[in-house]
């Protein structure tokens, strides 16, 4: 869209929140049409996230919350966004939540395949077992 910036501003007043293309709503349309698709993925990620939660919780020095979503929140004894480094590193990206002030140090891992979970918890393990 091109045009005079109070016009573009006037229109992006009117306009929805969340932006959708053709692509993603093509897709949606055939996912609701499929809803097999749907229910094998969904219990994949909530398999995927029980696996991360029992590791985490197995591994000393790391901390986690309850989890009924696609992710597992954890802190360890690392500041959060040396961690968030430290992963980084290894191919592994996790995001820091420690912005919330009631979640100091905590980051959060998302499920994801049962590859990039491995790959996750492997690359954790090397981090803690650097420290001193």
């Amino acid at each position: 869209l091109m045009g005079h910036p109070e016009v573009i501003q006037v229109i992006y007043r009117a306009r929805l929140p969340f932006v959708i293309d053709v692509l993603a709503e093509e897709t949606a349309l055939a996912l609701l049409e499929n809803p097999t698709l749907i229910s094998d993925r969904v219990a994949q990620l909530k398999a995927g996230t029980r696996m991360l939660q029992e590791a985490l919780r197995a591994m000393p020095g790391v901390d986690t919350l309850p989890s009924e979503a696609n992710f597992v929140v954890f802190r360890t004894a690392l500041e959060s966004e040396a961690l968030v480094a430290g992963l980084l590193q290894h191919g592994v990206l996790i995001r820091s939540v420690a912005g919330y002030p009631e979640l100091p140090r905590f980051v959060r891992v998302n499920a994801g395949t049962d590859e990039e979970n491995r790959q996750f918890l492997r690359a954790l393990d090397m981090l803690i077992q650097e420290l001193p």
